[in-house]
């Protein structure tokens, strides 16, 4: 199947245009890309090296990988450096602009359109989408595979231009969040000398993460019961987990038979003497002291007992007394597709009504909040004894 490296790029802003602006500045681009790559899109031979797809608020550029193409690496440069110029410029007949840029290398199907003429559809134009919708305005980012079949190093590049050479370089890689919960790698394109028509700054997207908010009322039910059921690592923050331990122990609710690590953390009953909260407010039973003592023995004796029947498995019963105190779930939290459930209190609410929400590590490399969460676990793991250890009981 054939190569292509595709350039994707979208007008920041288009929509909000009257549809007169829209049709200046789409003109206005076309325009400028004809200007720039006239050669490629027309040649003598009557064999492009590109296809120019309009997208409504930018184009595709789709330049064909072919054994004796005309174009490489610094075409595709000149072009997107001219294009952001061409933006800030104001020539566009609506002020100063902004682009996104994406560019992507990977296998393409040509096709003909309905008017049949040259198109290409696949997976590569449609990532090269993701590439460029992971951008901040006046950006360019390249996927992974474009950095490496282009560029292939932070060496400095000099991009010749009509009056002077713009020196650039592609830092990376960063990890980005594009649409549809894609985390992604991606290298961006910074300037040597910084210029107001283009950003050195990281995507904006680099600080985006996936957040699921989890349904009311609460239970142990459908997806954390069967995530819990399949995990070899589990660490679990609880309150009093009255409501978790009694499904472990009728076998409502199983660990994995693959389960490596197990650690529980309940806070000091003396430390639920700030925590007390009226029985109607929270939860069934008042928060005392001596429930939080009493649930803390009774979470002892069951992880003693599963360390006895389960020999391999690290278990730990953790007991804080510092605050801040927060509900959480940590599964497999250390590996990509690891998992965080976070429960804050809500005042006046029962804990089932507590909004809570979930943590996914997508990609190659997880968001800094989920990192921020596995910091205070460790933080949490590392100030707290083992209770289990010492005597199989709470002490």
């Amino acid at each position: 199947m054939p190569a292509a490296t595709i350039v994707f790029t979208d007008i920041v802003g288009f929509s909000k245009q009257n549809s007169a602006d829209q049709q200046r500045l789409l003109n206005a681009l076309n325009a400028e890309v004809r200007h720039a790559l006239g050669g490629f899109l027309n040649p003598p031979d009557g064999s492009p090296d590109l296809i120019a797809l309009p997208t409504g608020d930018g184009m595709a550029l789709v330049f064909l990988d072919k054994p004796r193409k005309l174009w490489d690496g610094d075409t595709l440069l000149k072009l997107i450096i001219r294009l952001h110029q061409w933006a800030f410029s104001g020539k566009g007949g609506a002020g100063v602009l902004q682009l996104r840029v994406g560019v992507h290398t990977g296998v393409i199907e040509e096709i003909r359109d309905i008017n049949d003429r040259p198109n290409v559809c696949g997976d590569c134009i449609n990532y090269a989408q993701r590439i460029m919708d992971a951008a901040s305005p006046a950006q360019t980012l390249f996927s992974e595979a474009a950095y490496r079949h282009h560029i292939g190093s932070d060496r400095q590049i000099s991009v010749p231009l009509d009056k002077k050479s713009v020196k650039v370089s592609l830092q990376g890689p960063i990890e980005a969040f594009a649409k549809h919960g894609l985390q992604i790698t991606v290298f961006k394109l910074v300037l040597a000398t910084a210029a107001k028509w283009h950003t050195n700054d990281d995507p904006v997207a680099k600080h985006l993460m996936l957040v699921t908010l989890t349904s009311l009322p609460k239970s142990i039910t459908g997806n954390f019961k069967v995530s819990l059921g399949t995990a070899k690592q589990v660490a679990l923050i609880q309150l009093t987990g009255e409501r978790l331990l009694p499904k472990l122990q009728n076998g409502e609710v199983n660990f994995s038979n693959d389960l490596k690590r197990l650690w529980v953390f309940m806070p000091a009953p003396d430390l639920a003497q700030n925590l007390w909260l009226p029985q109607s407010q929270i939860t069934d039973t008042p928060i005392t002291p001596e429930l939080v003592g009493f649930q803390t023995e009774a979470w002892a004796n069951y992880l003693d007992l599963f360390r006895r029947e389960r020999p391999g498995v690290e278990i730990k019963l953790g007991v804080f007394s510092s605050p801040l105190y927060f509900g959480a779930s940590f599964l497999d939290w250390d590996r990509p597709k690891g998992w965080i459930h976070v429960s804050p209190c809500v005042w006046g609410k029962h804990s089932t009504e507590w909004p809570g929400y979930d943590l996914e590590w997508l990609g190659s490399k997880p968001s800094e909040v989920y990192e921020t969460y596995v910091a205070g676990l460790n933080h949490l793991n590392s100030m707290t004894s083992n209770h289990i250890a010492r005597s199989g009981s709470a002490a």
